[in-house]
């Protein structure tokens, strides 16, 4: 079992022992959860672009949030392999 965990981690023995020791043994992050990282790194150029795009046209009327689009994408991302932090209120 721990050969299974050590291969798992990409780690040695050793080094995964003594990473165990300290509580900072890397998590596994599941092929799916990759995948969708990098899918969704694919949609975040492509709204990107899109914006890119429409500020060069001057289009007017109501305005798409595209920070708040990819930001929201950016933080699904992180989410998926396992990287979480937390967002500061601006309500003081």
């Amino acid at each position: 079992m721990l050969d299974e965990l050590c291969v798992k981690a990409g780690m040695q023995r050793g080094e995964y022992l003594r990473a165990a020791s300290l509580h900072k043994v890397p998590t596994t992050i599941p092929k799916v959860n990759l995948d969708a990282w990098s899918g969704l790194g694919r949609i975040g150029n492509n709204v990107n672009q899109i914006a890119r795009a429409l500020n060069a046209s001057n289009i007017s009327g109501d305005a798409v949030p595209v920070e708040e689009v990819l930001l929201a994408i950016d933080s699904l991302r992180l989410a998926l392999i396992g990287v979480t932090f937390e967002v500061e209120s601006d309500n003081s």
